[in-house]
């Protein structure tokens, strides 16, 4: 830790919030505790009694996992990105639908579900009809 007589006044104010966050912290854990204490004893119970076999009882592997207490008013390091890892391709199980229409200028098709594909859209915008309108137009059907 830098000497107090070589810090600016920012970094001797962070100094100060940091250790008045501390014992503030610290206050409340001594509080909370004691008053545990009391819930405690008010119903014969022990603690040891809870965290072992009763509601609050830990069934991790290895015994109790100790919990890291969160920092407060440290910067946030910046950590290089996490690569995402390879997702393993799941089988599509869907139905395949046949093809309801056509594109009579190419060899472009549409079952007639979902979002409508862009030719859809052209000749639609081109010819004045809704999707609707397109669907029952027998030029564009292939059946």
């Amino acid at each position: 830790m830098k000497s107090l007589k070589t810090m600016t006044n920012v970094q001797l104010s962070s100094v100060v919030a940091a250790a008045k966050a501390e014992i503030e912290y610290r206050a409340a854990i001594k509080k909370a505790a004691t008053e545990v204490k009391a819930v405690l004893n008010k119903y014969n119970v022990k603690l040891e009694d809870l965290i072992s076999e009763g509601p609050l009882a830990i069934k991790a592997k290895g015994g109790a996992k100790k919990q890291k207490r969160k920092t407060r008013n440290t910067p946030v390091k910046q950590s290089k990105p996490l690569k995402p890892k390879a997702k393993l391709k799941e089988q599509d199980r869907r139905a395949v639908v046949k093809p309801k229409y056509k594109n009579p200028l190419s060899s472009q098709s549409w079952s007639g579900r979902g979002r409508a594909p862009q030719w859809v859209l052209e000749i639609c915008e081109a010819e004045k009809m809704n999707i609707l309108e397109f669907k029952t137009d027998k030029r564009f059907s292939t059946f």
